[in-house]
């Protein structure tokens, strides 16, 4: 799991609780600055970020961070559901996945930055359920978190979930990619 997020000094305060939190502290964490002095990036790596690229941002760049990071291949989130139901399921699996990833962690988002604790609740279970049939425990932790009436609404509960679910989809991008190669190896040989 791995994010890249601009790195203005609110981020710097997310990345410090977010290397706080359980399950959460060995996240890799890019950051994206526009200031490219050894100070500021310092004050990310400090933050607890693990690189730092500078912006204009290359996709080069951000790739070359990610791969020294993360590595490439099926995502560990990703193994034990391939174990259970083969390359075919998981696959269709990971794009069902993906095509709503997006919009419920924005409705979700919504939903906090609203203040509606009970859409909240709804809405972080309903995506906790979909996110357990993968091995993502970063996102299933914050998702279990605002599950819980009383869970903390503000702005950090939204940064929070904004940089696992991002982690998250590039983990299943990730994956689904190296299940589409392989599928294609294996039909050529």
């Amino acid at each position: 799991h791995r994010t890249a997020v601009p790195a203005p000094r609110p981020t710097l305060r997310a990345t410090r609780r977010l290397r706080g939190l359980p399950g959460l502290a060995h996240l890799p964490v890019i950051g994206v600055s526009a200031h490219a002095q050894p100070s500021d990036r310092d004050a990310c790596l400090a933050a607890g970020m693990d690189a730092v690229v500078a912006k204009p941002l290359s996709p080069e760049a951000l790739a070359e961070a990610l791969e020294r990071l993360c590595g490439a291949g099926i995502a560990p989130a990703v193994r034990e559901t391939l174990s259970d139901l083969g390359p075919a399921q998981t696959r269709d699996l990971l794009r069902l996945m993906l095509e709503r990833l997006r919009p419920d962690v924005q409705a979700l988002v919504q939903a906090l930055q609203a203040g509606k604790a009970d859409e909240v609740d709804r809405r972080a279970h309903q995506l906790k359920g979909a996110v357990g049939n993968f091995d993502l425990p970063e996102l299933g932790t914050i998702l279990s978190g605002l599950s819980r009436r009383g869970a903390p609404l503000g702005k950090d509960a939204v940064n929070l979930l904004l940089v696992a679910a991002a982690a998250a989809e590039h983990d299943l991008i990730r994956s689904l990619h190296a299940l589409d190669d392989a599928s294609v190896r294996t039909a050529a040989q």
